[in-house]
């Protein structure tokens, strides 16, 4: 096969500097109106119901609508702080057109619709994770974490394209008239933005996914140590206490401390040891702690690293998965598989 030449595609050729640029002028206002220093969703009602809207409805010019918009902004109906005040009066003076024009109130329309996807892509069904049969400290239930956040994206993407085919081909179902003049004053406007060239259903999914990503957190470390606490109080492990710093060695910090049948235990839980199983090693040489465990996925875990934890006493579990493919793992001591992280065995640990 021969190398891919992208001259040969003539992508440049597609797109022109005038549509990429009015493309941009959109994704632009759309952004601003995203941002920390946008309208508030109350905010923006406000500005569409009382500016917007009703100037629609009388047939005002786009020149004393913008006016209008801009005296909204600067007054105090909209109760907006210096920074958003700021913001949204310099984005409503770049209004010299009336096609920047429809791009400014189509977007505010827009931000309407975005919540409510956002809204929907949030109600990712979570129970398969939950209800899961997997260990929560397997590798199974380590992808089904980091599989979940991609879910929210991936929703709001497909509500996104979802939306505007039906929007472009007037198949959505409108239950109410205030929903049907709504969108009936959007498709106007979209009209036009689409004669111009602008692409809005890639632009309006470049900001719903940017916000998806904004509001969920996809570390699955943090996500781990949840896992690891929900381990323990299945064990009926509850008195335990999270982060706390070494007595003897104030540089090691343990992600779990608790007591059981008189023993103290430091736990440390992470994804992957990297190089902080060595700062575990030296705290065991100086801890009066009675049982020093490392509980970690073991998927960077190496024989020789292995070796070195144990000779320090400190008692490593990974996930099943990795136990049972590691013969090493299987014939030294000291070694568990996830699912015997249980009451039992932790109090049968000297």
């Amino acid at each position: 096969m021969k190398n891919l030449k992208l001259e040969d595609l003539e992508i440049e050729k597609m797109l022109t500097n005038e549509q990429l640029e009015v493309n941009t002028d959109f994704y632009t206002y759309l952004k601003e109106m995203n941002g920390t220093n946008g309208f508030s969703a109350t905010q923006r009602q406000k500005l569409l119901t009382e500016i917007i809207v009703y100037h629609e409805n009388i047939g005002t010019t786009w020149e004393s609508t913008t006016k209008d918009i801009i005296n909204y902004i600067l007054g105090k109906d909209l109760n907006l702080n210096v920074n958003k005040k700021g913001a949204m009066n310099l984005l409503a003076h770049t209004i010299k057109t009336e096609e920047r024009f429809v791009m400014y109130k189509f977007s505010l329309k827009l931000m309407e619709i975005k919540d409510l996807m956002l809204s929907i892509a949030r109600m990712s069904d979570y129970s398969k994770l939950l209800k899961s049969k997997a260990h929560p400290l397997s590798l199974e239930y380590d992808f089904y974490s980091k599989k979940y956040p991609f879910t929210k994206r991936v929703k709001a993407s497909l509500l996104t394209y979802i939306f505007f085919e039906k929007f472009d081909n007037n198949k959505l179902t409108m239950d109410s008239e205030g929903t049907k003049e709504f969108l009936e004053s959007m498709k106007k406007d979209y009209n036009k933005l689409k004669e111009a060239g602008i692409c809005v259903n890639q632009m309006f999914s470049l900001i719903t996914t940017e916000s998806v990503s904004q509001s969920i957190k996809t570390g699955a470390g943090s996500n781990y140590e949840d896992r690891i606490k929900k381990v323990l109080e299945s064990q009926n492990i509850r008195d335990y206490t999270e982060q706390t710093h070494d007595k003897e060695d104030k540089s090691t910090e343990f992600d779990f401390h608790f007591t059981l049948n008189g023993k103290t235990y430091g736990l440390s839980a992470k994804r992957t040891v990297r190089e902080r199983y060595k700062q575990f090693i030296k705290t065991s040489q100086m801890s009066q702690l009675d049982i020093m465990i490392d509980v970690t996925l073991g998927i960077d875990i190496t024989e020789d690293k292995l070796k070195n934890i144990r000779q320090h006493g400190v008692y490593v579990f990974v996930a099943d998965e990795v136990y049972n493919e590691s013969p090493f793992m299987k014939k030294n001591e000291g070694i568990f598989p996830a699912t015997q992280f249980t009451k039992e065995t932790l109090s049968n640990l000297e």
